[in-house]
């Protein structure tokens, strides 16, 4: 076919590791807008249908452990907020985002 280009869109994320980590961000602001507080479990199952929505596999609690790390510690883009609520509650999580 002539007439077509044959260039393609470079993509914003150059790998799947930068898109979960913006993902998660996503999902982060996300829960911050409809909750105060939250459980990592419920980080995990907003994130992971997030990721199943951009076509991502599903991850485990501690990938998503390491990655809200790395938000917080390596790229300091989040604040932790950590409570415990008793042995059968567990523990009451915000995380806050540095951006405005």
């Amino acid at each position: 076919m002539k007439g077509f280009s044959n260039t393609t869109k470079s993509p914003t994320c150059h790998n799947k590791h930068q898109h979960k980590l913006i993902s998660l961000t996503s999902t982060l602001d996300f829960l911050n807008k409809k909750d105060k507080k939250y459980t990592q479990q419920n980080i995990l199952y907003y994130f992971n249908e997030n990721l199943k929505r951009n076509g991502l596999a599903p991850t485990t609690l501690r990938t998503m452990q390491n990655y809200l790390y790395k938000l917080e510690k390596v790229l300091k883009v989040t604040t932790n907020y950590y409570q415990h609520m008793g042995v059968n509650c567990g523990t009451e999580i915000y995380y806050k985002l540095k951006y405005p």
